[in-house]
C-alpha cells in the first residue's frame, strides 16, 4: 500500500507524504503507476492493466527535482528502463499506435 501512496503523492505534488512513505513506509523508490482500462464491447466487459511510470519518471515529468533527489537517495534505479505501453497495442489494427521516450538523468 505505502508504493502506492508514494506514486499517489508524487502525483500529487505533495512533499510531505513523498518523504513520509519512503522514510516512515518505507515504500519502493522504484514503485510503479499501475493502470487499467475497462471497456465494454457488446454485452462484454474487459478489463486491461499494465505497470506504467516509475515513481522517478513522474518526478522528472513533473520537473521536481527535490523529488529525483528524494527517490534517488531512497535507492531508485537510475540505469531502470524509462517505458510507457498502449494496452492491448496491435501494429496491425487501424488507429492504434506506438512511441517511445528517453530520459537521461545526469548526476
Amino acid at each position: 500500500m505505502s508504493n502506492g501512496r508514494l506514486i499517489a503523492a508524487i502525483e500529487k505534488r505533495d512533499s510531505s507524504e513523498i518523504y513520509k512513505a519512503l522514510r516512515e513506509e518505507k515504500a519502493d523508490p522504484n514503485s510503479r503507476k499501475q493502470i487499467s482500462l475497462k471497456v465494454k464491447i457488446g454485452n462484454n466487459w474487459t478489463t486491461d492493466t499494465i505497470w506504467a511510470e516509475s515513481a522517478l519518471s513522474l518526478a522528472v515529468i513533473y520537473g521536481r527535482l527535490d523529488y529525483v533527489r528524494a527517490l534517488i537517495n531512497a535507492g531508485a534505479d537510475v540505469e531502470a528502463p524509462v517505458e510507457w505501453r498502449i494496452p492491448n497495442y496491435n501494429p496491425g489494427l487501424p488507429n492504434t499506435r506506438s512511441g517511445s521516450c528517453s530520459i537521461i538523468l545526469t548526476r
